[in-house]
């Protein structure tokens, strides 16, 4: 059985071509005698019927029109990321029409390449998104569990936070409540391990001072302004920090502090007369004002 090959003469082609022509797989040889329009048509096959067949340009141009315009028909309805590269390429074969070839396909037609493209970036946004939110995801999964959180993990946490943040309004909706909670559970369990650690910091520095003070039967009236800033170092801290100061450390401090009550007590008892006020400088040398006149604890009076 013969095959049968269209061979697509336009008029501008027979009125002035001479040359060759190829038509799908064959080569076609076309030639034209000078002095008449006599053609002469070769298929190196001989098993091939050639059809010859003449179109007008503007039949021509219909016929790439349609052509494009059934790509645009073959897309699907239902938009998926597979459908990507048909759709570049109906958009391709589109672009590469002559003006007046797109003139020749309609509104209508071209709504389904537009249509088509829309939904395609809907579904790569979509994709995006959801890549987005699963990477932030991922992070969540990866820290330890609320009872095992450590300062080492502030890290790891704070980046996990800062990852959430950074999504959109969209891709933070594809993060679900589940996920989240193993971001803020871990945000709590660091807090209070933040917490702990400042805790036990401060607790620490007022024993650091109680441990600075003289034995109490070393203690002398200069050691009074230390004895002070360790009491007041005590009492500024928060009921959670002095439950970290151990009676044996509060101990020293108090302690100290009788001794030094002691040492007060024993030099006013130097001083003979009415004793109307008694005044502790910071260097430890007491001053006791008697009838308007200020005296030292050795009963000298101060000129």
């Amino acid at each position: 059985m013969k095959t049968t090959k269209r061979f697509i003469l336009t008029l501008a082609a027979i009125l002035g071509m001479t040359g060759a022509w190829a038509q799908d797989t064959d080569e076609v040889a076309v030639t034209k005698t000078a002095n008449n329009n006599e053609w002469t048509l070769q298929m190196p096959a001989s098993d091939v019927e050639l059809e010859v067949v003449y179109y007008t340009e503007k039949e021509l141009d219909q016929e790439a029109a349609d052509a494009v315009v059934a790509l645009f028909e073959a897309l699907p309805a239902d938009i998926t990321l597979e459908d990507k590269a048909a759709i570049e390429a109906a958009r391709a074969a589109y672009e590469a029409l002559t003006a007046e070839q797109k003139a020749l396909v309609s509104a209508d037609d071209l709504a389904k390449l537009t249509a088509a493209e829309e939904a395609l970036a809907a579904a790569e946004k979509a994709a995006a998104d959801q890549a987005a939110a699963d990477a932030v995801v991922a992070l969540f999964d990866a820290l330890p569990v609320a009872d095992a959180v450590t300062l080492n993990d502030k890290t790891a946490i704070e980046a996990a936070r800062a990852a959430y943040e950074a999504l959109t309004a969209e891709q933070k909706a594809l993060v679900s409540a589940d996920d989240l909670a193993k971001l803020t559970a871990a945000e709590e369990a660091l807090a209070a391990a933040e917490k702990a650690a400042a805790d036990k910091a401060a607790a620490d520095a007022v024993v650091a001072l109680f441990d600075a003070l003289p034995a109490a039967d070393a203690v002398t009236l200069e050691d009074k302004a230390a004895i002070e800033a360790a009491r007041a170092a005590y009492e500024a801290l928060t009921a959670e920090q002095k439950a970290l100061v151990t009676a044996e450390d509060l101990a020293k401090l108090t302690a100290a502090e009788q001794a030094l009550a002691a040492l007060v007590a024993t030099a006013v008892e130097n001083i003979q007369g009415d004793v109307k006020n008694v005044k502790i400088l910071k260097n430890g040398q007491i001053f006791i004002i008697r009838n308007n006149q200020t005296y030292t604890v050795t009963g000298q009076e101060v000129k």
